[in-house]
């Protein structure tokens, strides 16, 4: 009999391997270019496992029902079914608190509590 659960775990150690190279790509002069290539690797891998509920946008914006506004965050995971209208302009985008499953800041490098206290 075909073991699946074993296909399985070595279709995700080959994902891992893939994104590792691709996130260790070093585009060292140009910091900017290398954020968002590393926006999108992350974007797409999320694209892969996320259940197809769930919307997932970059550089948004998280709202609530007070008019507070987060910083912008790199990588959103919401539900958009169940919750208001979300205001796009252009390419920024706002989205209730309540829609959202997680956030993702990708960083190029090593965060220390205090900077990811500040961001949270």
């Amino acid at each position: 009999m075909h073991d699946h659960i074993n296909d399985i775990k070595e279709n995700y150690l080959k994902m891992e391997k893939e994104l590792v190279t691709q996130l260790n790509y070093n585009i060292s002069n140009h910091q900017s270019t290398a954020g968002t290539n590393r926006e999108e690797i992350w974007l797409n891998f999320f694209r892969r496992i996320v259940p197809k509920k769930f919307n997932i946008a970059r550089s948004v914006f998280i709202i609530d029902s007070k008019g507070n506004a987060s910083k912008e965050v790199d990588i959103a995971i919401y539900d958009d079914q169940y919750t208001p209208y979300i205001f796009n302009y252009g390419l920024i985008k706002f989205i209730p608190v309540e829609a959202v499953a997680s956030v993702v800041q990708c960083k190029s490098k090593k965060l220390t509590k205090s900077s990811l206290h500040k961001w949270v």
